[in-house]
């Protein structure tokens, strides 16, 4: 049982992510960061390699915050296949 439970908690989880994902100000929100990170990054001086550095992890964290959120999203699909089998198992 405490599977399952794990498995409803993913798809839960999944759920909260498609929202966010799928939100107009969430979308707005990362896509204007993106946009100010790479304008800043592109129209930096030649020497000034840290502002360079440091606008390029911020695209980066960009990046990994919408890996983990379609992350949560795929293991709760994962999590729905699974717990349709073992209903189907009888479970």
């Amino acid at each position: 049982m405490t599977d399952e439970i794990a498995l409803r908690k993913d798809m839960e989880r999944a759920a909260r992510a498609e929202a966010l994902v799928n939100d107009d100000l969430f979308k707005e929100a990362f896509d204007k960061l993106r946009t100010e990170y790479q304008a800043a990054w592109l129209n930096t001086a030649a020497r000034d390699t840290d502002a360079r550095e440091r606008r390029w992890q911020g695209l980066k964290v960009l990046e990994k915050v919408e890996q983990h959120l379609k992350a949560a999203i795929t293991d709760g699909l994962v999590a729905r296949s699974e717990i349709q089998r073992l209903e189907q198992m009888g479970r």
